[in-house]
């Protein structure tokens, strides 16, 4: 990733806060509001799981690796900042995925969601 694109992210990430959205409000629009305040995280999971894809059609994979692998691109690539992801997180950005890329239905083992 170019020395822009990750100067990008770390301004987004440290000017947005997910705690915009008070904790009593449900983990959907939690994570609807951190996503919308945070579009490049969004650009990352589908960068990483188109990827793996790639790499690995068909093959079943876990959702919380590639969660990993953006934490350890915030902390690695770029500087000055304090990262968060709420792990909730992890299923919504999941099911969007699938939602927005057909060929990755499946990839990722899901359950029915307990809470709105």
């Amino acid at each position: 990733m170019n020395e822009d694109h990750t100067t990008v992210l770390s301004q987004t990430i440290m000017e947005r806060k997910e705690y915009d959205v008070p904790l009593h409000h449900t983990i959907q629009s939690r994570f609807e509001a951190f996503d919308k305040a945070n579009p490049k995280i969004w650009e990352l999971y589908k960068k990483y799981a188109l990827e793996l894809h790639a790499a690995r059609p068909g093959k079943h994979y876990g959702i919380a690796a590639i969660t990993e692998r953006i934490r350890w691109h915030v902390a690695v690539e770029t500087t000055g900042m304090e990262f968060k992801i709420n792990n909730s997180y992890r299923s919504r950005y999941a099911r969007k995925l699938a939602a927005e890329f057909p060929q990755l239905v499946g990839m990722f083992r899901s359950r029915d969601l307990r809470t709105a």
